[in-house]
């Protein structure tokens, strides 16, 4: 499954562990501290930092098969790495408060509470949708078919 289907929590819990590995990783280097901005203002920009930093989460979350787990074992390995760390694919060791840290990092930085809501509005879309297209569906049909 791909990581933007996944519940939030479970995409936040894949982005602590990214960016855990990113803080410790020489060649990474870390996130950089950005707005998120809004989903208008990245579509128009032709480079935007958060959007950047999502797509190095996907490419973590490919690299480390994650695609492979239910949420439930996502959840489970991302408790584990809080408790005693974990192993990034490319051998370097991460410590569990290098975990806590990126964790406390999402919240400073803004970009839990984005993510938190950016959820709260996905889901009323997903509530109002099929009556939305049941409305132009029906309403459509009327038009398309007009009375004689």
């Amino acid at each position: 499954m791909t990581l933007a289907l996944r519940p939030v929590q479970v995409r936040l819990a894949v982005a602590y562990l990214a960016t855990a590995e990113h803080d410790v990783s020489p060649h990474l280097q870390g996130f950089p501290i950005c707005l998120p901005g809004n989903g208008l203002s990245r579509l128009k920009a032709q480079f935007h930092q958060y959007t950047a930093m999502w797509q190095s989460i996907r490419s973590f979350y490919d690299k480390n098969k994650f695609s492979e787990l239910c949420d439930a074992e996502i959840k489970e390995r991302t408790a584990v790495a809080m408790s005693i760390g974990f192993t990034a694919k490319s051998g370097i060791v991460i410590p569990a408060e290098t975990v806590h840290k990126a964790r406390r990092t999402w919240q400073t930085n803004g970009w839990f509470r984005y993510e938190q809501r950016r959820n709260g509005r996905r889901q009323v879309v997903y509530k109002y949708a099929p009556w939305a297209i049941m409305a132009i569906v029906t309403c459509g049909a009327s038009v398309s078919n007009p009375p004689n």
